[in-house]
């Protein structure tokens, strides 16, 4: 069995335990693309863009975590991503494991301290660089003063939300109207209507 294999049997594994609360993604830091994901809660999947950056990709074989960061749908994540080789003993792959506590956190307040403990700065920092963990920010921290979440957001909550990441320039990464638009579960049409209605 290929290492490849085993590395995607270990995913599902992981998933298998903790769903519905995580999402494992095993990134092909080669071709940059996901190479297997198990309990996604967004529109990604095999073969969609990882979106890692080349500091990301150039990184040595080993653990990096866990820090904290938001998820496509707006939801606070603790995260660990692991840096693994291939038979050559070359890094080729990173897992990152997605666990959801964001719901955790408003259910259950008085574990918040233990939730949010041993977060690694330097870590947060290195994982925010791209646009697409800003646009993710910028939506849970709309849905944490709103107190609600992607699905509970009506029409014009969502349009009201489009119009501030306009304003503060998410639109200015590459398609980044069709990953908003997946992130807020509407279309890309949507997104368009929205700005224009604005304008």
């Amino acid at each position: 069995m290929k290492l490849i294999e085993n590395y995607r049997t270990i995913a599902a594994s992981i998933e298998m335990l903790f769903s519905p609360q995580v999402e494992v993604v095993l990134h092909d830091l080669a071709t940059n693309t996901i190479n297997f994901i198990a309990g996604s809660t967004t529109n990604r999947k095999v073969g969609s863009p990882s979106h890692l950056s080349q500091a990301d990709r150039a990184l040595p074989a080993g653990g990096l975590g866990p820090y904290t960061k938001m998820g496509e749908d707006g939801e606070k994540q603790r995260s660990i991503s692991i840096v693994l080789c291939n038979e050559d003993h070359h890094p080729a792959y990173m897992l990152c494991i997605n666990f959801k506590v964001g719901e955790l956190e408003r259910a259950i307040q008085t574990l918040s301290t233990h939730i949010t403990r041993h977060t690694n700065k330097a870590l947060n920092e290195h994982f925010t660089e791209s646009w697409q963990d800003k646009i993710n920010t910028f939506i849970g921290d709309y849905l944490s003063k709103k107190s609600s979440s992607i699905k509970q957001l009506h029409r014009n909550e969502k349009k009201e939300l489009v119009l501030e990441l306009k304003k503060n320039g998410a639109f200015q990464g590459k398609h980044a109207a069709q990953y908003i638009a997946n992130a807020l579960k509407i279309s890309r049409a949507s997104i368009y209507s929205y700005i224009r209605q604005k304008d």
